[in-house]
C-alpha cells in the first residue's frame, strides 16, 4: 500500500494526500461512536477480528471487545 501511495505520489502529490484522507485505517474505525462499532464488529466473524487486530495495543483492542460485549 505505501508503495503504490508512493508512486501515485511522484506523479501527484495531491491525489496521494487525497487517498490518504479517504483510506479506511482501524484507527479511524476505532475512533467510530460505540454504538457504530458494536453494529460493525457484530457482524464480523471472530477470527476475522483476530487477525485484524493481531499485534494491536490492548488499549485499542479493549475498544474492540467494549464495543462486541455491548
Amino acid at each position: 500500500q505505501e508503495q503504490f501511495l508512493g508512486l501515485i505520489g511522484q506523479e501527484s502529490p495531491i491525489w496521494e494526500e487525497t487517498i490518504r484522507k479517504k483510506t479506511l485505517t482501524l484507527e479511524k474505525v476505532l475512533a467510530w461512536n460505540p454504538a457504530y462499532l458494536a453494529e460493525v464488529f457484530s457482524r464480523i466473524h471472530i477470527l476475522t477480528l483476530a487477525s485484524a487486530f493481531h499485534g494491536y495495543p490492548e488499549e485499542k483492542i479493549a475498544i474492540v471487545f467494549k464495543a462486541i460485549s455491548g
